[in-house]
């Protein structure tokens, strides 16, 4: 009798274990055929005449080493139609040459607004800027005291 318990114990003990053992198995088997069949799914087309105007807010404070050049890649963008908007403290001497000479070599693309206090987040938003764009993207915003 106890060998027969023992034999049962052992036997559901085993069949428990390997069910256990083959879970994540079985799991990886339903996620590789669940990501076969969705990449096999036919992609739909990509609408490339889709070219919304675009304004890119840009804050400025302080200057790196090759700030102009920089700036002016965010100006020689192979768009259609989009402008940058640049949020400048006015207090920032050194920028103002920079912006200057950006606004002189692309006037189509660059705008400047200058604020009186120091920038914030909240300086250089869409609605405070008047962008000309129906989608804004904001670049990275200062991080310098």
């Amino acid at each position: 009798m106890i060998c027969l318990w023992l034999t049962l114990g052992l036997t559901l003990g085993l069949g428990l274990g390997l069910i256990l053992a083959a879970t994540p198995f079985i799991y990886y088997l339903i996620a590789i055929f669940s990501a076969w069949r969705y990449f096999r799914q036919p992609r739909p087309p990509i609408n490339r005449s889709f070219t919304p105007p675009v304004s890119n807010l840009k804050p400025i404070r302080g200057l790196d080493l090759d700030a102009y050049d920089n700036l002016a890649s965010f100006c020689r963008q192979d768009y259609p139609d989009y402008e940058l908007l640049l949020c400048v403290d006015p207090s920032d001497d050194a920028v103002h040459s920079v912006i200057e000479r950006l606004r002189r070599d692309f006037p189509e693309r660059t705008r400047a607004n200058r604020r009186d206090s120091g920038l914030r987040r909240g300086d250089c938003r869409a609605g405070r800027f008047q962008s000309h764009g129906s989608h804004q993207f904001h670049s990275d915003w200062p991080n310098r005291s």
